[in-house]
């Protein structure tokens, strides 16, 4: 996120501009697009630079010509000037500025932006105030949105003391960047669940240390299996697992393999399989997919493979038969879906 104001912002214009793979968000605040666009502006701000070489750092310095209270001002504002730069310096940075001219390049900007401006837009051309700038850029960069907050002006500078609700505004642009973001991070997959049927009798009968032994070997083989479908195991879930596919088919394959290869440790499992889109969120899956498949697979028998109608119709062609269940209502998802239990291959 880029935050730039008065004469940053032609750097952040063109950066924006130039690498929007790296520009998350977009903030100008009081921007200057053009410094002069013809002789006489040209001229007004070389007369700018020379008084700048005489006063600035000097009670003398008046250039904003403000209506505040000026001794209070001037007690922050001439300190502040001569810490921060030298009249020489200034003057040959403002000389070096004064070409810049960034207004066309306002459209080849397509990254969330947000433009502040003082509440009451002046009618001047662009280089003559930064009100009318923000209207421009506003106005060329797609999307942009224009905010004029309302506060206590401190000197030339109203953002200083509107800063609570520039903020305010800058926090909703990241929470959208936020959400965008999120939202391409959500990838289509064919998720797996599998449950070792009867579970808590089987711990309960053979005792804890066996159970654990059970339960390691158990992901082992499981592991083994899902690596040899190109699949991805994501996490144990203390009696099954939860994996996932870039193609249906070999999901529903893995599942099979999975039911016939664990029963010589003694144990049945059921499995359940929905593609959709799903998130990574920290080291685990969410949404609605994930919860899908997890419910589709709650509802298989034992040393069965049920498959929701979206993975059915996904692998048509592929040799996988399928056996009717009907509809059922799956807890915690919308409506009635429809799911078809796995015959054969």
């Amino acid at each position: 996120m880029i935050f730039a104001s008065f004469d940053t912002t032609p750097a952040a214009i063109l950066f924006a501009a130039s690498s929007p793979e790296r520009t998350a968000g977009l903030v100008l605040c009081d921007p200057y697009l053009a410094f002069y666009t013809d002789e006489e502006s040209r001229q007004a701000w070389a007369e700018v630079n020379a008084r700048v070489r005489r006063e600035w750092g000097t009670p003398a310095w008046d250039h904003f010509g403000s209506t505040w209270d000026e001794h209070e001002f001037l007690d922050w504002f001439v300190p502040w000037c001569r810490s921060g730069v030298a009249p020489g310096a200034l003057a040959a940075e403002s000389d070096a500025f004064g070409s810049v001219d960034v207004r066309d390049v306002l459209s080849s900007i397509h990254v969330p932006t947000l433009v502040v401006a003082r509440a009451s837009v002046a009618a001047a051309e662009p280089h003559e105030d930064t009100d009318q700038s923000a209207t421009l850029a506003a106005e060329r960069i797609a999307g942009a949105r224009l905010i004029q907050p309302k506060g206590n002006e401190i000197g030339p500078f109203h953002w200083y003391g509107q800063g609570p609700a520039i903020f305010g505004a800058v926090g909703e642009l990241i929470s959208e960047v936020r959400e965008e973001q999120a939202s391409f991070d959500r990838v289509l997959a064919t998720v797996l669940f599998t449950d070792i049927v009867d579970s808590t009798a089987t711990a309960a009968t053979i005792g804890d240390a066996k159970w654990r032994a059970l339960i390691e070997e158990h992901d082992k083989i499981a592991k083994g299996i899902i690596g040899r479908f190109r699949g991805t195991y994501v996490r144990g879930t203390g009696d099954g697992l939860l994996a996932t596919f870039d193609g249906p088919a070999r999901g529903v394959r893995c599942a099979q393999a999975l039911v016939e290869v664990l029963k010589p440790l003694g144990i049945e499992i059921r499995a359940g399989l929905h593609t959709g889109e799903i998130e990574h969120g920290g080291h685990d899956l969410v949404g609605v997919g994930v919860n899908i498949g997890a419910r589709v697979g709650a509802m298989a028998g034992t040393s069965e493979v049920w498959v929701s109608s979206t993975v059915k119709d996904l692998v048509v062609g592929s040799g996988l038969t399928f056996e009717d269940a009907g509809e059922h209502e799956l807890k915690g998802v919308p409506d009635r879906w429809h799911l078809y239990r796995v015959v054969g291959a």
